[in-house]
């Protein structure tokens, strides 16, 4: 990555450091940094603000962080730079509550749709909306959310299956989710 900024922020060697990291050398630091994933580089200071990253870094940046349980400050992300239309892949590694309560105390309206699918993917019934029914049906359909949207149309009641959601299914690359709508839905809708 271009961005990298490994001499300008290096921490100097502390022995009293409180944590591991501190303690190594800034040199080696750097070398270890050198050859770090885009998460590696960015959680640790080392990527500037004006840095540019790509979609691809980006998304494996959430996907690491979602991942791993990650416990640091959120306010150190690229917020102003996340706000791309593909989010629904990192958030499919969102496993945790404790996650999913962690973003979206971040009160950013441009997460929602993901946090809506990290609790649909792991049918969270407590974490989803039921004030928009049909719109939890499509963002269930998008992101295939079979059991989900199954829960929606059968034991819920808010959701009844028509053709939007077949359309959002297949653009959004979901096959299961087409099987499993074709197979239940009327013949001809």
């Amino acid at each position: 990555m271009a961005c990298h900024d490994t001499s300008a922020r290096a921490v100097r060697f502390r022995p009293d450091a409180t944590n591991e990291w501190d303690r190594v050398p800034a040199e080696i630091q750097n070398k270890i940094l050198a050859h770090a994933g885009v998460p590696t580089v960015r959680l640790n200071g080392r990527v500037s603000d004006t840095c540019t990253l790509s979609d691809a870094e980006i998304l494996e940046l959430l996907q690491h962080i979602f991942e791993h349980e990650w416990q640091g400050d959120f306010a150190t992300m690229p917020q102003d730079k996340i706000q791309i239309s593909r989010l629904r892949e990192p958030f499919r590694s969102l496993r945790t509550c404790s996650m999913h309560a962690r973003v979206k105390l971040l009160g950013l309206k441009f997460l929602e749709n993901g946090l809506d699918q990290a609790a649909i993917l792991n049918m969270w019934t407590d974490l989803v909306d039921f004030d928009s029914p049909k719109q939890l049906g499509y963002t269930a359909a998008q992101c295939g959310g079979i059991a989900m949207l199954q829960h929606f149309v059968d034991e819920r009641k808010v959701v009844s299956l028509e053709g939007e959601h077949a359309r959002l299914a297949g653009l959004s690359g979901q096959l299961g989710l087409l099987k499993w709508l074709a197979a239940c839905m009327p013949e001809g809708s």
